[in-house]
């Protein structure tokens, strides 16, 4: 999942959990849609949702359902 995520421009880091089962990203909201992100999480096979603010002052967390 992170190196999928890092690989969009605009997202400056992904962190994922140990489980695997949250990721925080920042990103630059102004190059990168986070329904993009989504849509590539969910496209390597883990079904994923948007959890929090979706703007650059505060971390957004993608979650696989």
């Amino acid at each position: 999942m992170r190196q999928v995520l890092t690989e969009l421009d605009g997202v400056e880091k992904a962190e994922v959990s140990i489980d695997g089962q949250r990721v925080v990203v920042q990103f630059r909201p102004d190059l990168v849609d986070p329904a993009e992100m989504v849509e590539q999480v969910s496209a390597i096979g883990f079904p994923a949702r948007l959890e929090g603010p979706a703007d650059a002052s505060s971390p957004s967390r993608v979650t696989e359902e």
